[in-house]
């Protein structure tokens, strides 16, 4: 499975955003004329074209077993797209985990918490042995209703490296969905801080970044 390295967050994070998603920095407000980012006046008696703009796709974050840190990442996605312009950036929703059962009986029953159609979906795993297991049978039953997730977000469970067999299970999914994202342990974050007050490590940053590129492709891309 394929994992993400990006560089570290900051504008720059909104610019890239902006160019996967066909928009464009807005200009200036007091820009002089001709210069960079000046807006330039329509001939006389013609309407300027209005730029079409590509909907924002809404991004889904399910877990793959209950504490999974799904509220979490919807949180640290959308501080990752605070001050993009509006209609550029995704709606990000949450959706109940999926159930621990066997895989087709999963998808045979509709307990699928599927999402709508061109809809962005990331996966959200513990990084423990459990968690790992859990990611299994969700990947597989999404597969029996062929759907894809965009990315497994592997929500580290403390400081230390993940267990052996955690390892083993997550490389048992790779290539059967998008880019494995290990999101890292954040001690503030445990301690009931909310994402927007805390001081957040620069990798669990990165991190996030890198899950906002991914989802910026749209849903079935890289």
């Amino acid at each position: 499975m394929r994992q993400v390295t990006v560089p570290a967050p900051g504008q720059a994070n909104r610019d890239r955003w902006l160019r996967a998603s066909g928009g464009q920095r807005p200009p200036a407000r007091h820009a002089r004329s001709g210069a960079p980012g000046s807006q330039v006046a329509a001939p006389a008696g013609r309407r300027p074209p209005r730029p079409t703009r590509p909907a924002a796709p809404q991004i889904v974050i399910a877990g793959a077993h209950g504490g999974a840190g799904v509220s979490t990442l919807a949180a640290l996605l959308r501080l990752e797209f605070d001050g993009v312009p509006p209609g550029h950036a995704p709606q990000i929703g949450e959706m109940p985990p999926v159930p621990d059962a066997d895989p087709e009986r999963i998808a045979a029953a509709g307990w699928l918490p599927a999402p709508p159609p061109g809809t962005v979906l990331i996966i959200a795993a513990r990084g423990t042995a459990e968690g790992a297991r859990r990611a299994v049978i969700a990947v597989t039953a999404l597969e029996r209703r062929a759907i894809r997730p965009a990315a497994l977000a592997v929500v580290a469970d403390g400081a230390g490296p993940e267990p052996r067999q955690a390892v083993q299970r997550f490389g048992l999914i790779g290539g059967r969905c998008g880019p494995l994202v290990r999101v890292p342990f954040a001690a503030a974050l445990r301690a009931g801080t909310a994402p927007e007050s805390a001081r957040l490590p620069r990798r669990l940053l990165n991190a996030t970044y890198a899950l906002a590129v991914l989802v910026a492709a749209g849903p079935g891309r890289e």
